[in-house]
């Protein structure tokens, strides 16, 4: 069988949507010798703006995906096309645009929480990446249940401890974090609550408690002026560090360099930054909100700060300060060091259920489509099975 994968958000400046899809197409390489993978992406053009994405999933997408002649198309990040006549399997992974549309432009908001919903209806199954998604969709969108499968996604197994000492120092001269750090990884948008961040970073510096640098890294998203404002206004640009976005291969010594992860984000679809940072051993405070609850369960500095209240913040900033970077068994900061989504690429989450429907039938009714399953990044089965979830 043939699955065509929508693959252009792993070109360019990749954030969650790219991580998802790079690492997707990764595992299933490597656990499925009987469906052939077709990864479709544009030609010359990695970021796209809106309309571009517009065009790309409703036009030049699927009409790739007709001329590779493919059995299921999966769209794993953002609109079916309408128009496609084959079998769709669609990925939601979060409703920002009905949480936050105030955060967006006139045109994006429109593409987000209007067209991309409407071509919701036209995928035969809908994954979602959490349990808080699913949700979300169930009532925002009134689509039935039964119609959605909960995958969550995970972290590649780059993220792990580095032992190495010299590559530490390496990425902390390289980005000029200083050699204590409080670290945020995430683009730089007014969802991801970082106002606060710097505001509660600032308290503890008055007070005290820290003398570490504070590092922000990602791209320049939506209405991100107001916090280079803010650190100006607070006179932090000498503490507050920027470097812009971090490519992959330097993500892993990043995360293991900093003292403590913060991250304060108002709302996700799964989190993977703060999965990222446990799975390399840093301690980490995050929102008690939306999936970021259900993903950090087991994490045990769980804060809930909002977008006018610092002070919350400082408890788990004053708490790094006297702790040491690796702690020991019985330490306050001694995460999980296994985290319920790390994986670990080997079996695949269930059976093949498409493979077992063609079996039974050469043609397969979108009525009595079998339920679809589908690896994260990182990938390890759940249920068992050495065979694809297509």
């Amino acid at each position: 069988m043939r699955i065509g994968i929508d693959v252009q958000t792993t070109l360019g400046q990749k954030s969650g949507f790219g991580f998802y899809v790079k690492n997707l197409v990764e595992h299933l390489e490597k656990i499925d010798t009987k469906n052939e993978y077709v990864l479709i992406a544009p030609e010359g053009q990695r970021d796209f703006n809106t309309f571009q994405r517009f065009f790309w999933d409703q036009f030049s997408f699927p009409k790739k995906a007709k001329q590779a002649k493919v059995d299921i198309l999966h769209q794993p990040c953002f609109s079916a096309p309408l128009f496609y006549s084959g079998k769709i399997v669609l990925t939601i992974h979060d409703l920002i645009s009905h949480y936050f549309p105030q955060n967006m432009p006139t045109g994006s908001r429109l593409y987000f929480s209007k067209w991309m919903p409407l071509t919701y209806n036209r995928a035969e199954k809908i994954i979602a990446i959490s349990h808080n998604t699913k949700k979300d969709i169930m009532s925002l969108l009134k689509i039935p249940e039964e119609k959605i499968v909960v995958i969550h996604s995970a972290v590649g197994d780059e993220f792990r401890p580095i032992e190495n000492k010299e590559k530490i120092q390496e990425v902390k001269a390289k980005y000029k974090t200083g050699e204590k750090f409080i670290l945020d990884v995430g683009t730089l948008e007014p969802r991801k609550n970082l106002p606060f961040l710097v505001r509660a970073y600032h308290l503890a510096l008055q007070e005290g408690k820290i003398n570490h640098n504070l590092v922000l890294t990602g791209k320049k998203g939506w209405y991100y002026e107001s916090l280079f404002d803010l650190i100006k206004e607070l006179k932090l640009e000498d503490r507050v560090i920027l470097p812009g976005y971090v490519p992959d291969e330097d993500l892993p010594a990043l995360y293991n360099a900093a003292d403590l992860f913060c991250f304060p984000s108002l709302y996700e679809g799964f989190g993977f930054p703060p999965l990222e940072a446990l799975s390399c051993g840093t301690p980490v405070i995050a929102a008690d909100n939306s999936s970021i609850q259900e993903i950090l369960e087991k994490a045990p500095l769980l804060d809930a700060p909002g977008p006018g209240y610092p002070c919350r913040g400082i408890r788990g900033i004053d708490i790094v300060s006297a702790e040491p970077r690796h702690p020991g068994k019985g330490n306050q900061l001694d995460l999980y060091s296994t985290p319920t989504f790390g994986i670990t690429p080997s079996k695949s989450n269930c059976v093949d259920p498409w493979n077992e429907e063609l079996r039974r039938s050469q043609t397969l009714s979108p009525k009595k489509l079998p339920l679809l399953d589908a690896p994260g990044p990182g990938y390890r089965g759940a249920r068992g099975g050495d065979e694809p979830f297509y």
